[in-house]
């Protein structure tokens, strides 16, 4: 072995002792800080990982020529020690922290060591190499500790960006189904009347006619539109209304967490107790997100009634769910979130109808 390839070694072998070490840190973040810890602030955090993007700068400036033995392992060491520190900082600032706002920082922590530990490794392994841009790498390191800065610092901001991204979520389906309304708007007003006919007498309904649109399907250059039947439309109709309510519902959720960020009325109640139930409305509600993504993925043909018809009466179980939920929290509920779920509930019976009524027509 060359003298250069035992300087490899020796360095590589550095950074593994590193890694394992600051492996053991990470598995301090399964729970959070003993709350009798004195807490460490959220700007001693922000201010360990700029140590870290700064060792980040010096490693790209040292690394991009020959690099001695003794110049790779200090540099290592100083790396190594700057990340351990910032990890232990970090675990410190969740003292009292719920499971969402754990997770958030245990996540944004393991990105600024991962992209860290790929830098050194490739700094050096692979700088030589055709294609590797250690100042790419180095942006990596920088872009993780930048979301420091950006990850929230108390369990109430945490758990409102949780519901922000359910209520995102749940927009884009909404706008995937406008997508379908409009492109088959023209075959779906043809069949809707005699479909809204049989869901509200009960009366037969012309399936044959209902399926007239099938016919396409097999073209190719057609779009999406093109290969649902008008049932099929008027399914996708229903659901946009059901679902449209419950984003009225999830916007309603943010208001509430919104009102615990500000302040709490009732200070009776612990903040600990707070937080368990604000985590459980966050629970609750990216089920009926995950929920709304299974009824727009159920809206591509063929259409599955059975499908669709479990996944709404989940969806209303966990709107019930989220009703007491709110209750818990607050002793009751607000007027304005009572409305959407119970207009979520009248959207779901209507809903129910058009999909018996389909599923009648499939069967017959």
């Amino acid at each position: 072995m060359g003298g250069s390839e035992r300087k490899e070694s020796a360095l590589a072998v550095l950074i593994q002792k590193h890694a394992h070490t600051l492996a053991e840190i990470l598995t301090l973040f399964r729970e959070p800080a003993p709350c009798g810890a004195k807490k460490v602030q959220w700007k001693e955090v922000i201010t360990a990982a700029e140590g870290v993007a700064r060792q980040a700068t010096t490693a790209g400036i040292l690394w991009k020529d020959k690099v001695s033995k003794k110049d790779g392992m200090a540099n290592i060491n100083s790396y190594m020690q700057a990340l351990q520190g910032f990890l232990l900082v970090s675990h410190g600032s969740t003292a009292g922290a719920g499971s969402t706002l754990l997770s958030r920082i245990e996540h944004v922590s393991r990105q600024v060591v991962e992209s860290s530990l790929n830098l050194l490794r490739t700094a050096v392994h692979g700088k030589d190499r055709p294609g590797v841009q250690l100042p790419v790498l180095v942006g990596c390191v920088w872009e993780a500790c930048e979301a420091i800065k950006k990850t929230p610092a108390s369990n109430r901001v945490a758990i409102g960006q949780g519901l922000t991204q359910v209520a995102v979520s749940v927009k884009d389906v909404l706008r995937e189904m406008g997508d379908f309304e409009e492109n088959g708007a023209s075959d779906l007003a043809s069949d809707s009347a005699n479909l809204n006919a049989v869901t509200e007498t009960g009366m037969p309904y012309d399936c044959d006619a209902g399926v007239k649109g099938e016919a396409d399907s097999s073209d190719e250059s057609g779009d999406l539109s093109n290969k649902l039947s008008s049932n099929e439309m008027q399914v996708v109709h229903s659901v946009k209304d059901f679902v449209s309510c419950l984003l009225s519902l999830i916007k309603q959720l943010l208001h509430i967490v919104g009102g615990t960020i500000k302040s709490s009325k009732d200070k009776s109640v612990p903040d600990t107790e707070v937080i368990l139930w604000l985590e459980k409305i966050l629970v609750h509600s990216k089920a009926l997100g995950d929920g709304v993504d299974e009824l727009g993925a159920s809206l591509y043909p063929p259409q599955e009634m059975d499908n669709l018809q479990s996944t709404v009466e989940e969806i209303e179980g966990l709107v019930e769910q989220l009703q007491e939920d709110v209750c818990s929290l607050l002793g009751s509920m607000p007027e304005a979130f009572l409305q959407v779920s119970n207009s979520s509930k009248d959207t779901a019976a209507s809903l129910n109808k058009v999909l018996e009524a389909v599923n009648r027509c499939s069967l017959g």
